[in-house]
């Protein structure tokens, strides 16, 4: 019998499950953090980052909720200025991504926000540049995990900061300070008390000070 509910929810924490599995294979250092209610704000349910590069991820429970996009405040603003500013677009395009499952098997696909997201199919005239998705761009899980775990995939720091205060920003000009508040577990002792923060930046500081460096080796083991 096929499922009845939508479970976004449950796709978050499956691709949540991989990537810090694949993160602890691989012995490098990871952070997650939900972004709650702040997904209005920047169009994705999830960052992520493994303290090198960063990326931020829309969550859908099936393809054919997708298109759900459209309801929401900002997204079609966000499509009409992704192709209007190409050097923005360039940033979105190493650290913004939508994700959703498909079934037998239950596996996640990815690919980047504004290639799955802007499109005509999905706003008929109020957005016609791009007729379809781009499906060129589209990972599975695993190879986009395991790209971003060694640094292949995501932004660096600079690029994804400037792009979150471009995004926070987008349709305001009133909220000038990047603010985005984060609730993560403590990567030093994840049975520790939490940790807040109330910017990307603010987070990067507390790594920075408190986490020894790690370099990124590209390890062959497939998944």
């Amino acid at each position: 019998m096929p499922l009845q509910f939508k479970h976004e929810k449950s796709v978050e924490n499956l691709f949540k499950d991989n990537f810090e599995a694949a993160a602890r294979d691989k012995e490098y250092e990871y952070t997650s953090a939900s972004l709650d209610s702040q997904d209005r704000l920047v169009g994705a349910d999830y960052l992520f980052t493994n303290h090198n590069v960063y990326a931020i991820i829309e969550f859908k429970y099936r393809e054919s909720d997708l298109p759900s996009e459209v309801k929401k405040e900002k997204r079609l603003h966000l499509c009409h200025a992704l192709h209007k500013e190409k050097q923005v677009r360039a940033l979105h395009e190493t650290c913004h991504f939508a994700a959703w499952s498909n079934t037998s098997p239950i596996t996640i696909e990815t690919n980047i926000y504004y290639n799955e997201v802007c499109n005509k199919q999905f706003w008929g005239t109020q957005f016609d540049k791009n007729l379809l998705p781009d499906t060129t761009t589209r990972k599975s899980e695993n190879v986009f995990i395991d790209l971003f775990l060694d640094g292949k995939e995501g932004g660096n720091f600079d690029a994804f900061n400037t792009y979150i205060k471009w995004l926070i920003t987008l349709g305001d000009a009133n909220n000038n300070t990047g603010y985005l508040e984060l609730l993560i577990s403590n990567p030093l002792n994840r049975r520790a008390a939490g940790l807040e923060f109330t910017s990307v930046e603010n987070m990067k500081k507390w790594i920075d000070l408190n986490m020894p460096k790690q370099k990124l080796t590209v390890t062959p083991k497939n998944r």
